[in-house]
């Protein structure tokens, strides 16, 4: 039975789903690159089909940004008149990236360590080939690293912390989280707040500013909805899911050919009217991809955030650090490393991510309290 268009349940399971796709599509493609040789024009066809499949890595960013947009925007767009809003706000968005990123940073940053300064293994000198890692992870291991990590200035100031270059879209997402909000109030509300500060960070870091291009596209889509609440047309709407996704799938090819920043938000509007679209129809979410959206829904953060760094450890240990030719059995070896990582992910986010709202409530409860000590 098909719900209402503003509240397609189905649709949010679906967009669970993509979450847990981008994530493994991100781990994948930099699992190919650090643990197999870049194509040649004398691979075979079932090669050239891996590097193809394994190449959509930067994609799956996007596909976060645009979807982290949407919920985000819902979110603030529903309780921006709220008393206390930005501390509420700070809290609910610092906890859930907190959470993972601290152990993420000690975690990876001792694997880094030792990976420098034990093992020496190629992929950490930065001498494998591998385009993730091109120098030595130990420069980075700085304590400006450190700090810039939990401060989200990671890729805006200086590089992200040891090998994890993948940090920086949660750079790049807490900023998105200080703009929006500051943009919404100013345009809704005619409030002006010291956070609109904050968007000059943009000039320091033109690849921040066009990044929220592609996540207002999700912001877009949170618009888009609720003004198309009404009068839905099952037919045409099917048409125009089934257009959408031939788009996307055209816009996923040519984002191999086109590799520039400025085409990243073109395929966020495209995926951001196939959701439309797939809010719109409300299309029928089998149980069968149930586990797979709840791994997005619950661990496909942590699978982002740490699987680099677990790669590099077990690529050198493995491989010796060295990238192999892509025979078969490589290319099962890296699938088979990337469900590993995957399983991985998901053991870390019952220890974290699992702990978001008990951290929230802790924290919200203590600044209530300091609160009302103050008053009396």
């Amino acid at each position: 039975m098909l719900e209402r268009p503003d509240h397609p349940r189905n649709a949010y399971a679906w967009m669970d789903v993509f979450r847990a796709l981008a994530a493994t599509l991100v781990a994948i493609s930099h699992v190919r690159d650090i643990m197999v040789r870049d194509a040649s024009g004398s691979d075979g066809l079932l090669t050239k089909v891996f590097y193809f499949l394994t190449g959509f890595g930067h994609t799956g960013v996007v596909v976060f940004f645009v979807l982290s947009g949407f919920w985000i925007t819902r979110s603030v767009m529903n309780r921006m008149d709220q008393h206390r809003f930005w501390p509420n706000y700070l809290i609910d968005r610092v906890s859930r990236l907190w959470v993972v990123l601290l152990p993420v940073l000690l975690i990876g940053g001792t694997l880094d360590w030792m990976g420098s300064h034990l093992w020496q293994f190629p992929n950490y000198v930065g001498t494998s080939g591998a385009h993730s890692i091109t120098g030595s992870v130990a420069d980075h291991l700085e304590i400006m690293h450190w700090i810039a990590g939990p401060l989200f200035l990671a890729n805006i100031f200086v590089a992200p912390l040891g090998s994890n270059g993948p940090l920086w879209s949660l750079s790049f997402e807490f900023w998105y989280y200080i703009w929006f909000p500051a943009l919404a109030m100013l345009l809704f509300r005619k409030r002006a707040t010291i956070a609109l500060l904050f968007l000059g960070i943009g000039i320091f870091c033109p690849p921040l500013s066009v990044g929220f291009i592609s996540w207002l596209a999700g912001s877009a889509l949170h618009f888009a909805l609720k003004r198309f609440a009404q009068g839905r047309r099952t037919g045409v709407d099917a048409l125009g899911l089934v257009g959408m996704f031939a788009l996307v799938l055209m816009l996923l090819s040519m984002s191999r050919i086109f590799h520039s920043i400025w085409f990243d938000p073109v395929v966020a509007v495209g995926f951001a009217m196939f959701l439309f679209f797939l809010c719109r129809t409300n299309l029928r979410f089998p149980t069968i991809l149930s586990p797979v959206g709840s791994f997005g829904s619950m661990g496909s953060f942590s699978l982002y955030a740490l699987h680099f760094p677990v790669a590099m450890a077990v690529v050198g240990w493995w491989y010796g650090g060295v990238r192999r030719e892509p025979t078969l059995a490589t290319m099962i070896h890296a699938v088979l490393l990337t469900f590993a990582l995957v399983a991985i992910g998901w053991v870390f986010s019952r220890v974290t991510e699992a702990r978001t709202d008990a951290i929230r409530a802790f924290l919200k409860a203590r600044i209530a309290n300091r609160t009302r000590t103050a008053t009396v």
